[in-house]
């Protein structure tokens, strides 16, 4: 408003009978305004940093010292300019580029983290090598999918009270929602202890009644924990194991092993896929991907079974000793081919063949 008026009031700027620039009393205002909001936002992407990535947060430094020093040394020193609008600009423009929409990372059922957010997380994790224990919380399949006789909306809220529950655990620990009745808790802690006394109050927990309305339900549950990296398991057979179905039937809490969801899919590597009833859009989706990923250079492809690992621009220069530049080239033409935007939507790609059991494709181009 201030800015808008400014023509008439001269509350923000002006040019005095001299010609000469000045500021207005509002000026001021606008300056904290725009100190506030960035450092609201930045308040904001520390408290989902599980979720950037070690470039992402440099970038965000970065972007404070692009933005916020500038101003202040207007403020301070040459009031009589314009250039702090400039680094707002960019300031703004780098706040954008380095944080995802939040939105796009939660469920909109369970409002919890969705599976995207936690592949990410999962890469993050990989890469790094740091101790972690992943409880993995399975609702039955047959509860979650089938559900005769009751209205959607009355299981999509016990769904929303499960996760909203193991959301309310422990502070420290975000629930990813991973679709299919998959609920997985990373633990970012050495402590054991600490793992195994949150895994036996969700097992305490589910053991109970969940409630809405008239309708009343005890879920089956199997609990796994996955430890990394001592269980030296790939992002990929991690996946595999919380996308595995759990058919329980009767209520209650089975406690199962890595190794023993592991030797499951190895001794039915079907299973999985025949309990997914893959509609023919989807097919013809991933039919048409492979199609493009077919016509990639060998250079290219090189690239794209890189991000398929998901690495980012910089370890994929360093992986396979080209620059940075050359890998953004192959990018555009890898994007251009597949009709795709992001290295995100990449990723999801991806990770939609993995679920329907096709990642050999990928990797066969």
């Amino acid at each position: 408003m201030p800015l808008a008026l400014n023509g008439i009031f001269r509350w923000v700027f002006y040019y005095d009978d001299y010609g000469v620039y000045t500021h207005g009393p509002m000026m001021y205002t606008v300056y904290g305004v725009s100190i506030f909001y960035m450092v609201f936002c930045f308040i904001v992407v520390l408290m989902n940093r599980n979720l950037l990535t070690g470039r992402q947060w440099r970038a965000m430094i970065g972007l404070l010292f692009t933005s916020l020093v500038p101003i202040l040394v207007q403020m301070i020193f040459i009031p009589h300019q314009l250039i702090e609008m400039f680094f707002q600009s960019i300031g703004f423009y780098m706040l954008m580029t380095t944080v995802d929409n939040f939105d796009d990372l939660r469920n909109p059922v369970t409002k919890v983290y969705n599976r995207y957010a936690f592949i990410k997380v999962l890469s993050r994790l990989s890469a790094a090598g740091a101790p972690a224990r992943l409880i993995v919380v399975k609702l039955s399949k047959s509860q979650y999918f089938k559900a005769e006789g009751y209205e959607n909306l009355r299981i999509n809220a016990l769904l929303h009270f499960a996760a909203d529950w193991l959301d309310s655990l422990d502070p420290r620990i975000n629930v990813y929602d991973c679709a299919r009745g998959s609920f997985v808790l990373p633990v970012i802690t050495g402590d054991a202890m600490f793992t195994a006394d949150l895994r036996s109050k969700i097992a305490e927990r589910f053991k109970e009644k969940w409630t809405y309305s008239e309708l009343s339900l005890t879920f089956p549950v199997q609990l796994c924990t996955i430890t990394i990296p001592q269980d030296e398991l790939t992002p990929e057979e991690i996946l595999e194991i919380i996308d595995m179905p759990f058919a329980e039937r009767e209520p209650g809490v089975t406690f199962t092993t890595p190794s023993e969801v592991m030797a499951s899919i190895a001794e039915s590597p079907e299973s999985a896929a025949d309990t997914m009833d893959i509609p023919q859009e989807l097919t013809d989706t991933l039919d048409a991907f492979l199609a493009g990923a077919a016509t990639l250079t060998p250079a290219e492809k090189n690239v794209f079974q890189c991000y398929t690992r998901g690495m980012t621009p910089s370890q994929i220069s360093e992986e396979i000793f080209i620059s940075v530049n050359t890998v953004k080239k192959h990018t555009k033409n890898i994007y251009r081919k597949l009709e795709i935007n992001s290295r995100n939507e990449l990723i999801m790609y991806v990770d939609l063949f993995r679920r329907c059991r096709r990642i050999d494709d990928l990797e066969n181009i």
